[in-house]
């Protein structure tokens, strides 16, 4: 079964920690990401969006084919999916088991999504 992992922020509050606690969740991201692979579940090496302001996002409206730039970066929500890992396990508690040691700020969400091939 294949699943994502997303890790939702909110840009202000990603704002507000210091560089030190930062580069703490980075390394914890890397040996993480280490675990995942050596247990033979990452699918896709995790991927992260750009949190800064003022990047366009555009939307393709499906009933007339219009293009629509966004103030973005993102969708108009407070919290923004800043990351994911796309995994494959033998279960959903597997997965579950994975999401609950997945470094985080305290202002995280973290984010479970069944993935299905179309």
């Amino acid at each position: 079964m294949k699943f994502m992992l997303m890790v939702h922020h909110t840009e202000a509050e990603v704002a507000k920690l210091a560089p030190q606690e930062i580069e703490r969740v980075v390394q914890e991201h890397v040996s993480y990401t280490e675990a995942l692979k050596a247990a033979g579940v990452l699918l896709v090496a995790p991927r992260g969006f750009r949190l800064k302001s003022g990047q366009e996002m555009v939307r393709v409206v499906k009933n007339n084919g219009a293009q629509v730039a966004l103030d973005g970066p993102h969708a108009e929500t407070k919290e923004v999916v800043g990351s994911f890992y796309l995994v494959d396990c033998a279960s959903k508690a597997e997965a579950l088991g994975w999401l609950k040691k997945h470094p985080m700020w305290d202002s995280d969400t973290l984010e479970l999504r069944e993935v299905w091939d179309c």
